[in-house]
């Protein structure tokens, strides 16, 4: 039997590839929603909490990026875009990079840093997935 958690991340996943995205973003969409530490507390994975939360996904600049929004999000978390890869990432091959090309580590996150400043009006297009619409669907279908 699947937890909710489980048959809600397989409904985002599902969307997410009717949307066009590709199994390696849906993945990254997927470990990303599991790791934001924002997430805990706004019932997402909670089946008797409503929720208004959406993930878009852009490209900016040749890199793809997570941005949350909605009602069930506090203000800086809004504002904020997130490397699909994660900052775990970043971390991880620092050392690797710094070694190699400290100078291009550092424009790496200067780059990561500067895209927060960055609006959705102002991008040519992105990706927007519903997570509590979905979410309302999957606990209608289910219940």
């Amino acid at each position: 039997m699947y937890s909710f958690k489980n048959l809600l991340e397989f409904a985002f996943a599902h969307k997410a590839n009717n949307l066009g995205l590709s199994l390696m973003s849906t993945r990254n969409m997927l470990a990303f929603l599991e790791r934001r530490p924002e997430l805990i507390n706004t019932g997402l994975f909670d089946p008797e909490k409503k929720v208004s939360i959406k993930l878009h996904y852009a490209d900016i600049g040749g890199k793809q990026f997570f941005k949350l929004s909605g009602d069930s999000l506090d203000a800086q978390t809004k504002r904020t875009f997130y490397p699909t890869v994660g900052f775990e990432r970043l971390i991880g091959v620092s050392t690797e990079t710094l070694n190699r090309d400290p100078k291009g580590l550092q424009r790496e996150i200067h780059e990561t840093l500067s895209v927060s400043k960055i609006s959705l009006d102002d991008l040519d297009g992105h990706v927007t997935v519903n997570l509590g619409s979905i979410k309302d669907r999957v606990l209608q279908a289910i219940g």
